[in-house]
């Protein structure tokens, strides 16, 4: 619910920074005259909201127990004593998370994107396209999510690591959301240009000519400039340090509560 919630919140930042990614490359100020011009503002603006709001609920739960399972398995391995509650461990368990939010996340992203700029009505696309065109941009995704969360998570232990060596306390939840945020606009910053480059795989009609994401990512900054590479880094720094930095603060008061410790703090 959390993460509905925060999602539909954020939608607006998510349609603005599709269209500054897309092959139109719309400005902030280019948008929010399309977005006055247009007379379904609203409808203008949570295009695509739907499959977002329902794929992230799954998506971030599947992340979140992805972490929690890997730390916990590195915790309780023969290499327990060397392995656990390092950078090691930490960059692994981030890149588990990675892969489970491609897997719940990738078709959502997928009609989200289609629907925000090719106009796609979600379910007539998903039933023509099938299952498997519903990956479409799956490798550029994968490499995004899973860079992103060995960035944030690790960032973020070694903050809340630090914080509790230096002041033998624990981090209350103003400290711990603030680490959290400055581990997401770090990840975020750094995962942008994959992010660019999926939302140019998943905006085209990939019925046609089939490029792979490397080959993309080395044509945009060719021939448009490393900057275009980092088109739209502007709404993403605020949506989603803030959704991670919530949702890790929640696993952490949820675990706390139900377990007595927590598997992202402790």
């Amino acid at each position: 619910v959390a993460a509905g919630t925060s999602q539909f919140v954020h939608h607006p930042l998510y349609t603005l920074k599709t269209h500054m990614q897309s092959q139109k490359r719309l400005g902030v100020m280019e948008f929010v005259k399309s977005v006055i011009l247009t007379k379904h503002r609203m409808k203008f603006l949570y295009k695509g909201v739907c499959p977002r709001v329902f794929g992230c609920m799954p998506e971030k739960m599947f992340k979140m127990q992805a972490w929690a399972f890997a730390m916990h398995y590195m915790e309780t391995s023969p290499a327990k004593c060397s392995f656990s509650q390092s950078f090691a461990s930490w960059i692994l368990a981030g890149s588990a998370a990675g892969v489970a939010t491609t897997i719940i996340g990738c078709p959502a992203e997928l009609l989200m994107v289609q629907a925000q700029t090719q106009n796609q009505k979600v379910l007539d696309f998903a039933r023509k396209q099938g299952l498997r065109r519903m990956y479409t941009g799956a490798s550029a995704t994968v490499c995004r999510d899973i860079s992103f969360n060995a960035v944030f998570f690790t960032v973020r232990q070694s903050a809340l690591r630090m914080y509790e060596t230096h002041t033998s306390t624990q981090p209350g939840w103003w400290t711990t959301f603030f680490f959290g945020a400055t581990a997401g606009c770090m990840a975020a910053t750094l995962a942008c240009p994959l992010d660019v480059v999926k939302t140019r795989l998943q905006e085209t009609n990939f019925q046609k000519n089939k490029i792979p994401f490397y080959r993309l990512l080395v044509h945009i900054a060719q021939h448009e400039g490393p900057r275009a590479l980092f088109h739209g880094l502007g709404p993403r720094l605020i949506a989603v340090p803030s959704m991670m930095s919530f949702f890790t603060l929640l696993q952490d008061q949820f675990e706390l509560h139900l377990f007595g410790n927590t598997t992202l703090s402790r």
